[in-house]
């Protein structure tokens, strides 16, 4: 009976010790997400195809409120409508994962800025918070978009953890509070889409949008 007992005891503490270095492990991945930064000949081939289409492509960069450099690329048509559309990425990927949907919408005459979030890409930031700081990092970006290319309208689209992010700056980000917000699966991603109001809804994201339901 002892020695049942005492088997019983040395399972339940290992399976306690697993169940602790198993959370600190998930959490520690959690904050310290994989990074997929582009590479210098991705980012070489984006550059060359959005040029050769006769857009501007820049590299800028941000200072967030904790002092982490955040960038992005900043693309502008050739022809603008005088709108401009942040694109957020979904966890464990980076600008590049949203290139697709810019490219897209640079070819509808959008200026568009797409950012690599805190602790992914090319951006600083020692833990991703998921919309804890990242909603701050938002409303920066779209103060620097609007002092820099002074868009008549900002729109927002977020997929995954970047939909999340962007539904959590609503708050801080005054040009999104005379707002509708659209939330829908697209391949498997939750993406979300804000824009300020309905006259201003972009008629060429129905197709986006609308895709796979």
């Amino acid at each position: 009976m002892r020695h049942a007992k005492h088997a019983i005891y040395c399972l339940a503490a290992l399976y306690l010790i697993g169940t602790l270095l198993g959370g600190i492990g998930l959490g520690w991945i959690a904050l310290h997400p994989p990074r997929h930064s582009a590479t210098p000949a991705e980012v070489r081939n984006v550059k060359a195809t959005i040029e050769r289409g006769g857009a501007t492509f820049q590299d800028v960069e941000l200072v967030a409120a904790d002092g982490a450099i955040l960038r992005a690329w900043l693309m502008r048509p050739s022809e603008s409508n005088g709108n401009a559309v942040i694109l957020l990425h979904g966890v464990a990927d980076s600008r590049l994962g949203m290139y697709g949907y810019g490219k897209w919408l640079l070819e509808n005459h959008y200026s568009v800025l797409l950012p690599d979030a805190r602790a992914h890409g090319s951006s600083g930031g020692e833990f991703a918070t998921y919309g804890l700081l990242e909603s701050e990092d938002i409303h920066r970006w779209v103060d620097w978009l609007v002092n820099t290319d002074h868009p008549l309208c900002v729109f927002g689209l977020g997929e995954s953890m970047g939909a999340a992010q962007l539904l959590q700056a609503l708050p801080r980000e005054p040009l999104f509070r005379c707002r509708r917000v659209s939330v829908c699966n697209i391949s498997g991603s939750c993406v979300c889409a804000v824009w300020p109001s309905v006259s201003h809804w972009p008629l060429a994201w129905e197709n986006v949008l609308s895709a796979d339901g």
